[in-house]
């Protein structure tokens, strides 16, 4: 899906259901990605498990996406990101692991 269709979708949920409904639905499907990611922590690591986590990664993927879009934070975020990325290389490099 091109980008700007993509900004449609996320301008028409935010009109439909509000800033209060989605930062409400972020958090629900972060603590579905949260059980998922126990779920395999504690041992299944079936393909079906394997399967519904990507499900619920591609699913906060999208709720970021939308409260990206929505508090107009992209250029924060790729500050924090390249900030959290250095940060993790060079913990690496001192513990040797890089």
């Amino acid at each position: 899906m091109k980008e700007e269709t993509i900004y449609i979708l996320f301008a028409k949920a935010h009109k439909k259901w509000g800033v209060q409904s989605q930062l409400v639905k972020g958090v629900e499907e972060c603590a579905e990605l949260q059980k998922e990611i126990c779920k395999i922590y504690f041992g299944d690591t079936s393909l079906e498990r394997q399967q519904k986590l990507a499900e619920e990664i591609a699913d906060v993927e999208l709720m970021c996406d939308q409260l990206e879009y929505m508090f107009g934070l992209a250029a924060s975020i790729q500050v924090y990101r390249t900030e959290k990325l250095d940060r993790l290389a060079e913990l690496l490099k001192k513990s040797g692991g890089a």
